[in-house]
Protein backbone atom coordinates (compact mmCIF):
# COMPACT_ATOMS: atom_id res chain seq x y z
CA UNK A 1 0.00 0.00 0.00
CA UNK A 2 0.82 3.11 -0.77
CA UNK A 3 1.56 6.21 1.85
CA UNK A 4 0.36 9.58 0.41
CA UNK A 5 -0.10 13.01 2.64
CA UNK A 6 -2.11 15.73 0.40
CA UNK A 7 -1.58 19.21 2.15
CA UNK A 8 -1.56 23.17 1.06
CA UNK A 9 1.15 24.99 3.06
CA UNK A 10 2.81 28.49 3.18
CA UNK A 11 6.19 29.41 1.79
CA UNK A 12 7.17 28.64 5.64
CA UNK A 13 5.41 24.98 5.68
CA UNK A 14 2.50 26.96 7.44
CA UNK A 15 -0.42 24.69 7.93
CA UNK A 16 -3.39 26.01 9.42
CA UNK A 17 -4.37 28.59 12.53
CA UNK A 18 -6.91 28.02 15.55
CA UNK A 19 -8.39 24.37 13.11
CA UNK A 20 -8.36 26.32 10.32
CA UNK A 21 -6.50 26.20 7.26
CA UNK A 22 -4.45 28.98 6.71
CA UNK A 23 -5.85 29.25 3.47
CA UNK A 24 -8.61 28.46 1.15
CA UNK A 25 -9.03 27.61 -2.26
CA UNK A 26 -11.53 26.40 -4.22
CA UNK A 27 -8.62 24.97 -6.67
CA UNK A 28 -6.81 23.25 -3.95
CA UNK A 29 -10.16 21.75 -2.69
CA UNK A 30 -11.38 20.25 -5.71
CA UNK A 31 -8.04 18.73 -6.35
CA UNK A 32 -8.08 17.89 -2.58
CA UNK A 33 -11.90 16.21 -3.34
CA UNK A 34 -10.43 14.07 -6.55
CA UNK A 35 -7.37 12.90 -5.07
CA UNK A 36 -9.11 11.70 -2.36
CA UNK A 37 -12.35 10.32 -3.29
CA UNK A 38 -13.14 6.55 -2.87
CA UNK A 39 -10.14 5.73 -1.04
CA UNK A 40 -9.02 6.20 2.61
CA UNK A 41 -8.20 8.98 4.30
CA UNK A 42 -6.46 9.18 7.88
CA UNK A 43 -6.59 12.62 9.90
CA UNK A 44 -6.60 13.01 13.63
CA UNK A 45 -9.29 14.18 15.92
CA UNK A 46 -9.01 17.84 15.38
CA UNK A 47 -8.83 17.84 11.54
CA UNK A 48 -11.83 15.33 11.48
CA UNK A 49 -13.77 18.14 13.55
CA UNK A 50 -12.62 20.89 11.97
CA UNK A 51 -14.23 18.85 8.89
CA UNK A 52 -17.49 19.49 9.95
CA UNK A 53 -17.90 15.44 10.08
CA UNK A 54 -17.00 12.79 7.90
CA UNK A 55 -15.96 13.38 4.22
CA UNK A 56 -18.30 11.67 1.73
CA UNK A 57 -17.18 9.33 -0.41
CA UNK A 58 -13.87 8.09 1.49
CA UNK A 59 -13.34 5.80 4.29
CA UNK A 60 -12.75 8.16 7.25
CA UNK A 61 -10.17 6.74 9.96
CA UNK A 62 -9.92 9.14 12.93
CA UNK A 63 -6.55 8.62 15.39
CA UNK A 64 -7.84 9.54 18.97
CA UNK A 65 -7.68 8.90 22.36
CA UNK A 66 -11.32 8.97 22.62
CA UNK A 67 -11.72 6.23 20.07
CA UNK A 68 -14.16 4.20 22.59
CA UNK A 69 -16.32 6.77 23.34
CA UNK A 70 -16.94 8.32 19.31
CA UNK A 71 -17.26 4.70 18.27
CA UNK A 72 -20.43 4.60 20.67
CA UNK A 73 -21.75 8.31 19.46
CA UNK A 74 -24.51 7.40 16.78
CA UNK A 75 -23.72 10.93 14.83
CA UNK A 76 -20.38 9.14 13.64
CA UNK A 77 -21.48 6.25 12.39
CA UNK A 78 -19.25 4.48 9.89
CA UNK A 79 -16.21 6.50 10.51
CA UNK A 80 -13.45 4.34 11.94
CA UNK A 81 -11.65 5.45 15.39
CA UNK A 82 -8.15 4.20 16.29
CA UNK A 83 -6.13 4.83 19.30
CA UNK A 84 -2.63 5.32 17.01
CA UNK A 85 -1.71 5.99 13.89
CA UNK A 86 -0.07 2.45 13.27
CA UNK A 87 -3.78 1.00 14.08
CA UNK A 88 -4.81 3.10 11.53
CA UNK A 89 -2.35 2.38 8.86
CA UNK A 90 -2.94 -1.22 9.70
CA UNK A 91 -6.91 -0.59 9.13
CA UNK A 92 -6.69 0.91 5.43
CA UNK A 93 -4.11 -2.32 4.71
CA UNK A 94 -6.61 -4.69 5.90
CA UNK A 95 -9.11 -2.89 3.74
CA UNK A 96 -7.25 -3.52 0.67
CA UNK A 97 -6.51 0.30 0.21
CA UNK A 98 -4.23 0.83 -2.70
CA UNK A 99 -3.23 4.02 -1.58
CA UNK A 100 -3.93 6.06 2.24
CA UNK A 101 -4.14 9.34 1.97
CA UNK A 102 -2.64 11.44 5.41
CA UNK A 103 -4.99 14.55 5.75
CA UNK A 104 -3.83 15.66 8.63
CA UNK A 105 -2.86 17.62 10.90
CA UNK A 106 0.52 18.43 11.64
CA UNK A 107 0.93 15.22 14.47
CA UNK A 108 -0.15 12.93 12.06
CA UNK A 109 2.14 14.32 9.46
CA UNK A 110 5.00 14.28 11.66
CA UNK A 111 4.20 10.79 12.82
CA UNK A 112 3.90 9.12 9.25
CA UNK A 113 6.34 11.23 7.64
CA UNK A 114 9.27 8.85 7.89
CA UNK A 115 7.10 6.02 6.14
CA UNK A 116 5.46 8.13 3.18
CA UNK A 117 5.70 7.39 -0.26
CA UNK A 118 4.45 10.48 -2.11
CA UNK A 119 3.20 14.14 -1.33
CA UNK A 120 0.87 15.77 -3.35
CA UNK A 121 1.70 19.45 -1.71
CA UNK A 122 -0.10 23.23 -2.79
CA UNK A 123 2.38 25.60 -2.19
CA UNK A 124 0.82 29.04 -1.79
CA UNK A 125 3.18 31.83 -2.35
CA UNK A 126 2.98 33.48 0.55
CA UNK A 127 3.19 33.33 4.72
CA UNK A 128 0.76 33.02 7.02
CA UNK A 129 -0.06 33.42 10.87
CA UNK A 130 0.14 30.04 11.56
CA UNK A 131 0.27 27.54 14.85
CA UNK A 132 1.08 24.55 12.89
CA UNK A 133 3.40 23.42 10.69
CA UNK A 134 4.12 20.40 7.78
CA UNK A 135 7.18 18.46 8.77
CA UNK A 136 10.17 19.80 7.17
CA UNK A 137 10.75 17.98 3.37
CA UNK A 138 14.05 17.30 2.27
CA UNK A 139 14.28 17.93 -1.31
CA UNK A 140 17.48 15.56 -1.36
CA UNK A 141 15.33 12.89 -0.76
CA UNK A 142 12.07 13.63 -2.68
CA UNK A 143 12.11 13.94 -6.83
CA UNK A 144 8.99 15.56 -8.55
CA UNK A 145 7.09 13.23 -9.99
CA UNK A 146 4.56 16.19 -11.58
CA UNK A 147 4.57 19.91 -11.44
CA UNK A 148 1.31 21.39 -12.37
CA UNK A 149 2.33 25.01 -13.47
CA UNK A 150 2.38 27.92 -11.38
CA UNK A 151 -1.14 29.95 -10.78
CA UNK A 152 -1.35 33.46 -10.60
CA UNK A 153 -4.47 34.68 -9.36
CA UNK A 154 -6.15 37.79 -9.21
CA UNK A 155 -7.07 38.82 -6.05
CA UNK A 156 -5.90 35.54 -4.19
CA UNK A 157 -2.90 33.87 -3.48
CA UNK A 158 -0.33 32.41 -6.12
CA UNK A 159 0.18 28.79 -5.69
CA UNK A 160 1.43 25.26 -7.91
CA UNK A 161 0.61 21.60 -7.16
CA UNK A 162 3.79 19.51 -7.34
CA UNK A 163 3.03 16.05 -6.26
CA UNK A 164 6.43 14.25 -5.44
CA UNK A 165 8.16 10.44 -4.43
CA UNK A 166 10.31 9.52 -2.50
CA UNK A 167 13.69 8.62 -3.46
CA UNK A 168 15.20 6.54 -1.24
CA UNK A 169 14.09 3.39 -0.99
CA UNK A 170 15.41 2.81 2.45
CA UNK A 171 12.74 4.93 4.97
CA UNK A 172 13.18 5.19 8.93
CA UNK A 173 10.32 3.43 9.84
CA UNK A 174 8.73 4.15 13.00
CA UNK A 175 6.25 1.06 13.15
CA UNK A 176 7.63 -2.02 12.35
CA UNK A 177 4.92 -4.12 12.83
CA UNK A 178 3.58 -1.96 10.43
CA UNK A 179 5.97 -3.76 7.62
CA UNK A 180 4.49 -6.83 6.13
Amino acid sequence: MIISMIAAIGENNELGFQDRLCHKDGDDMTRFREKTMAHCILMGRRTFDSCGGPLKGRTNIVVTSKSEKMKADKKYSGVIFVSDCAAGVNVARDLGEGELFVIGGASIFEQLFNMTDKLYLTHFHESFKHDCVFPFVSFHDWSIETDHGYVKKANSVDYNFCDYVRNVDERYVQFPALIV
